[in-house]
């Protein structure tokens, strides 16, 4: 299932730093200045909300897991591999999906 979260992030361009957790069960993905606007509210945890409610899927926002002092929990959000192959690529599948609207 890592695998195929990370060669589906792969094959979005805009998406540039993936950090793979050392034996955990997810991937932890930085979507970067460019494609976060606070002053609009729109970051990782706007972004999970709205694929939830658009697709069903549900990733975490990275302000559950950085520094609530710092900028970067908005920046990043976590895809669990926890769920079996079939359903982290029905998810990864509505991601892609989704992203163009993002």
């Amino acid at each position: 299932s890592r695998e195929l979260i990370l060669k589906q992030l792969d094959s979005i361009s805009e998406i540039k730093s993936i950090a793979p957790a050392d034996g955990g069960f997810y991937v932890y993905i930085d979507l970067g200045e460019e494609l976060v606007c606070r002053e609009k509210g729109l970051g990782s945890t706007a972004m999970c909300r709205m694929l939830l409610e658009e697709k069903g899927v549900a990733f975490t926002p990275g302000t559950d897991f950085e520094d609530p002092a710092g900028n970067l929990g908005d920046r990043r959000f976590r895809i669990s591999y926890a769920g079996g192959t079939t359903v982290v690529a029905d998810a990864m599948d509505h991601f892609k999906d989704y992203w163009p609207s993002w």
